[in-house]
């Protein structure tokens, strides 16, 4: 029962209009199903009430009819579990879309190739098998990706009042796709940097500190930083963008010695400067995250020395 609920939770439809609101009949419907299809899957390869080689039907037909009494056809905007869901599941969509915002950063930037499975490029709710095998809309991300791409490029203005609106509306599927873009665009522009630097955690300091995860990958000379936010509930609740000093205060990042000073964001095309001080060099998190809550920093001016 509680890995239902849990699973409701995780593949909830949110309205970004009404992200409280219950799912129409239609949309109850398709989600019965694939929940009746995976809860099946479930408890089959649990094997504790019932399994593949040896279904216990009365069991399997009494959790179809738990299911359906959850998700009914008709009359779901009156059932006080299905309100209570929506409401639960508003209050933290966004905190778990901010947390996957960081989780592709560092996905894509960390030792390794990364993986990215078919039609993750945007928001992508799906369970196990079948449900991941539903057909994937390859051209409305073709589409979507040349809107972000025509206006990311088109001038500094354009570029800004993009990023405003995603961090506006994280659950926008361009959100996801502009960084999964950027971020494998500068994977391509330094590929021997991604496929054989080394890692080097980079310490934080200051009232956010803990609220920061922070990498460099380098080689030769060249470097490249990724920057991103954890534990986000604690940075202001699940309306409020973790970027701009009102966040992050006095958090900055400690730079090893013999870096650039002149850095420049992949991902919000924002440059920033490393600020000498008791710390030594360091990049301030109010002005690194202040358009977008994740960065992939690389330096504007090469430096000689690794």
């Amino acid at each position: 029962e509680y890995l239902l609920y849990q699973t409701l939770v995780g593949i909830w439809p949110v309205d970004g209009a009404r992200r409280d609101a219950v799912p129409d009949g239609r949309t109850l419907e398709g989600l019965r199903a694939r929940v009746e299809e995976y809860m099946l899957k479930a408890v089959k390869e649990a094997k504790l009430f019932t399994s593949w080689t040896d279904p216990n039907e009365e069991y399997e037909g009494a959790l179809k009819e738990f299911i359906s009494g959850l998700l009914p056809n008709k009359g779901g905007a009156r059932s006080e579990f299905l309100r209570d869901v929506a409401r639960f599941v508003a209050g933290i969509d966004r905190l778990g879309r901010w947390t996957s915002l960081s989780r592709i950063a560092l996905h894509m930037t960390a030792p390794g190739t990364p993986d990215l499975y078919r039609g993750d490029e945007l928001w992508n709710f799906t369970l196990v098998d079948p449900d991941n095998r539903r057909p994937v809309d390859f051209e409305r991300r073709d589409a979507l990706l040349a809107e972000i791409a025509r206006r990311y490029e088109a001038s500094a203005e354009s570029r800004a009042a993009l990023l405003r609106e995603l961090v506006a509306a994280p659950e926008d599927d361009r959100a996801k796709l502009l960084l999964t873009w950027r971020a494998l665009q500068a994977r391509a522009s330094n590929a021997d940097l991604f496929a054989r630097g080394g890692y080097e955690p980079l310490e934080v300091r200051g009232e956010r500190a803990r609220h920061v995860v922070a990498f460099a990958r380098r080689l030769d000379g060249r470097a490249s930083i990724s920057i991103a936010p954890r534990l986000t509930a604690e940075l202001g609740g699940a309306e409020r963008a973790p970027i701009g000093a009102g966040v992050w205060g006095d958090t900055r990042v400690i730079l090893p010695a013999r870096m650039s000073e002149e850095w420049r964001c992949a991902i919000s095309g924002h440059g920033v400067r490393a600020v000498e001080g008791r710390d030594g060099a360091t990049l301030a998190l109010a002005g690194v995250l202040n358009e977008f809550p994740v960065a992939v920093l690389q330096p504007s001016v090469m430096t000689s020395a690794s």
